[in-house]
């Protein structure tokens, strides 16, 4: 009987039908009600049939940005065009790429809490971001360094890299570091000179074949080689009135000279219409250090600068032609730490079409 019964016990096990696990399946529908139906606003997507909007996606609501400049980036319908206010300003339009992604560098902002408002190309209002614009980021120690990091977006990846605090017994700045292969002086302007606001020009002698870096309060303004016989320059377009430090590193980023001088109040000759052919102070191709400034000579009253990555139009602003001719651009495009990217700025006279050929294109390598 026993043996009859486990038998009877291994048939049945044998003879029950394998259970198959059943695949977990969305469902057929979306709920009509109730949590989880509303399409996420950053991300640009919706629920299937619904419209996709352009809004913002950095910096976060919120963020602390610095007054020298930073990215607006956001989603929506690829191929629309959008543009950016802050209040009632407008503050540059950008088309949304193939990707569904935009980008807008802003190069300057009023410090204190902002509103910044996206209008789709009818003009109508798509998205509002908050921001509080710092101005003692503008120009702050990189924050990924040491192990910091830095939300996506928020622009502090492209901050200036630090720059070494003096101590009591440090040999002044104005001298080479014995343990620095650099060996640079500056010849003109004289520390505490008085400066043109249209425009000067920083000279000195080095090593030949040293290559060294500029930085104007914190700004980069382009990089010069010591030639052959040992002179070097380097031209700073159209700086602001006021008191200003330029300070000059290696290419290991030791800072090797500082000049601290007052930039006067530019002026026109009589009054005199500027017809001064457009220059730039950077040359195509250069490397520069996030942020960083340009500019240079011109006629007429304003240019527009259209700043593109690739073939995307990322922003475009006006600057004027000011007293003395020289007109000025800063930018700091969103470049993380440790990385390059290329950035195009294409000047044109106010009043031009963005079809024209520009009077001047430029090309920088920004890490």
């Amino acid at each position: 009987m026993l043996l009859l019964g486990g038998c009877w016990l291994v048939q049945n096990r044998q003879s029950a039908p394998p259970v198959t696990p059943v695949p977990e399946t969305a469902p057929s529908a979306a709920p009509t009600s109730g949590a989880g139906t509303t399409p996420d606003a950053t991300s640009g997507g919706a629920m299937p049939g619904m419209p996709v909007q352009p809004v913002f996606t950095a910096p976060p609501s919120g963020a602390s940005v610095p007054a020298g400049g930073f990215a607006l980036r956001g989603t929506g319908p690829a191929g629309e065009d959008v543009e950016v206010f802050l209040g009632d300003s407008p503050v540059g339009r950008a088309t949304i790429g193939p990707d569904g992604t935009w980008s807008l560098d802003v190069q300057e902002a009023p410090t204190g809490p902002q509103t910044y408002t996206l209008r789709n190309g009818a003009g109508g209002e798509m998205a509002v971001l908050n921001v509080v614009v710092d101005e003692a980021d503008a120009a702050a120690p990189d924050p990924t360094a040491a192990g910091n990091t830095v939300p996506a977006g928020t622009g502090g990846a492209d901050a200036a890299a630090p720059e070494t605090t003096a101590t009591p017994d440090t040999v002044p700045a104005t001298s080479a570091d014995a343990g620095s292969a650099a060996d640079l002086s500056v010849d003109r302007p004289a520390s505490g000179a008085q400066v043109s606001g249209a425009g000067f020009t920083l000279s000195g002698t080095g090593t030949p074949g040293q290559s060294f870096e500029v930085l104007e309060d914190g700004v980069s303004i382009g990089r010069f080689t010591v030639g052959a016989d040992g002179a070097w320059t380097r031209a700073v377009p159209a700086p602001g009135e006021g008191e200003k430090t330029y300070v000059i590193r290696s290419a290991v980023g030791d800072e090797v000279a500082t000049v601290p001088v007052t930039v006067e109040a530019a002026t026109n000759a009589q009054g005199a219409a500027c017809t001064q052919p457009l220059s730039i102070s950077l040359n195509d191709g250069e490397t520069v250090t996030a942020p960083y400034r340009f500019g240079g000579q011109g006629s007429g009253d304003a240019y527009i600068v259209t700043v593109k990555r690739g073939d995307r139009t990322v922003g475009r602003k006006t600057v004027p032609v000011g007293a003395g001719c020289g007109w000025s651009f800063t930018s700091n495009p969103g470049v993380r730490a440790g990385q390059a990217v290329s950035v195009t700025y294409e000047i044109r006279p106010a009043g031009a079409d963005a079809s024209d050929a520009p009077g001047a294109r430029l090309t920088l390598n920004v890490r």
